[in-house]
């Protein structure tokens, strides 16, 4: 799991992240790759393996995006810096 801002030390074992960004962040990005090229669906919406998703509107703070691959939800916390 890569987003386009913040960083995650993505473990696959691990289900729950948080991920600090600017606070005039207004949109994130989330790429992940699959071991075998499978699909994975980020806030329900299908991304083929190794691409972006669309941009997610940051409307809430903190804001939890899900991240579905096979039989695993993983969720990124994304928290806006108070500076």
């Amino acid at each position: 799991l890569v987003p386009s801002l913040g960083s995650l030390d993505f473990r696959s074992n691990v289900l729950n992240y948080v991920i600090r960004v600017p606070a005039a962040t207004a949109s994130i990005t989330i790429t992940a790759t699959s071991f075998h090229g499978t699909p994975y669906q980020v806030d329900g919406v299908e991304v083929a393996s190794g691409a972006t998703s669309t941009p997610i509107v940051l409307t809430t703070d903190p804001q939890t995006i899900t991240v579905a691959y096979a039989s695993r939800t993983y969720t990124i916390q994304v928290q806006r810096s108070t500076a």
